[in-house]
C-alpha cells in the first residue's frame, strides 16, 4: 500500500511540474539555444563550429544522465513506499498498543535500535522538542504511576537498566533501597539481602513475569494490586 501511494503521488507531482512549468521551461531554452546558435554563426562560422563540436558529448552524457537517474528514482521510490509503509503501520498500531497497554514495551523497543536514537538525537538537535503533558488521559495507559519498585538480583532476559527503562516508561520509580513505601520488589537470582529486607517488611516480591504482567495490566488493577498487597 504504501509503495502504491508513493508511486502514486510522486507521478501525479512530476506529471503536474511537467505541464505547469516544464514545458514552458522547455521552449523558453530551446528558442534561448536557437538564438544563440545563429548568433554565433552571424559572428563567426568557424568559431560557431568549434562551439558545436561539444554538442554530441553533451548529448551522449544525456543519454547516460537520464538511462542512470531511472534507476536511482526508482531506488528512492522504494524507500519512500518503504517509509510511508512503516509510518503507516506505526501510527495506526499506536491505537492498539494503547488497548493493550503495551506502550511500555513499545517504547523500550523503539529505542533499542541505534538508529531509532540517532533519528530523536537529529531531532532533539534541529530543536524539536515534546513538552510533557501531565493529568491527561494518557495517565490510563502508565500503570505503574506513583508506585515504588526495588530491582535486586539477576532477571532472566532483562538487565537491570532495561527493567528500570520498562517501569520509568509506565510511570514508576525505581529506587535502590527497599522500604515500607516500596510497592513491590523484583527479584531475581541471587537477590541477597534487598530480598531479606522485603520479606521482613512485608513488601511484595515479584519475578520478571510479574514485572512483565503488571506493566501490561490496566492501571486500576495495578492499583487494586498495590492496595490489597
Amino acid at each position: 500500500m504504501g509503495r502504491l501511494l508513493t508511486r502514486l503521488t510522486s507521478d501525479v507531482d512530476a506529471l503536474n511540474d511537467m505541464f505547469t512549468s516544464g514545458v514552458v521551461a522547455i521552449f523558453g531554452d530551446v528558442i534561448t539555444l536557437l538564438g544563440i546558435m545563429g548568433m554565433l554563426l552571424v559572428l563567426n562560422v568557424k568559431l560557431a563550429l568549434v562551439s558545436f563540436a561539444v554538442l554530441p558529448l553533451l548529448f551522449g552524457l544525456s543519454l547516460w544522465f537520464r538511462s542512470n537517474v531511472r534507476e536511482t528514482y526508482r531506488q528512492v521510490r522504494i524507500r519512500l513506499a518503504r517509509m510511508n509503509a512503516y509510518l503507516q503501520e506505526a501510527i495506526t498500531g499506536m491505537s492498539v498498543l494503547q488497548i493493550m497497554n503495551h506502550e511500555a514495551q513499545s517504547v523500550h523497543e523503539f529505542f533499542a535500535e541505534p538508529r531509532h536514537k540517532t533519528v530523536v538525537d537529529l531531532l532533539i538537535a534541529a530543536g524539536i522538542a515534546w513538552s510533557a503533558i501531565e493529568g491527561t488521559a494518557s495517565d490510563a495507559h502508565r500503570p505503574l504511576l506513583g508506585k515504588t519498585l526495588v530491582i535486586t538480583g539477576t532477571l532472566p532476559t532483562l538487565s537491570r537498566d532495561e527493567a528500570k527503562d520498562l517501569i520509568e516508561a509506565a510511570g514508576g520509580k525505581v529506587s535502590g533501597s527497599v522500604s515500607k513505601k516500596t510497592n513491590w520488589l523484583v527479584a531475581g537470582e541471587e537477590a541477597g539481602s534487598k530480598l531479606e529486607k522485603a520479606q521482613s517488611l512485608g513488601v511484595a516480591v515479584i519475578d520478571e513475569a510479574g514485572l512483565q504482567a503488571l506493566l501490561a495490566a490496566p492501571a486500576d488493577a495495578v492499583d487494586e494490586a498495590a492496595a490489597g498487597e
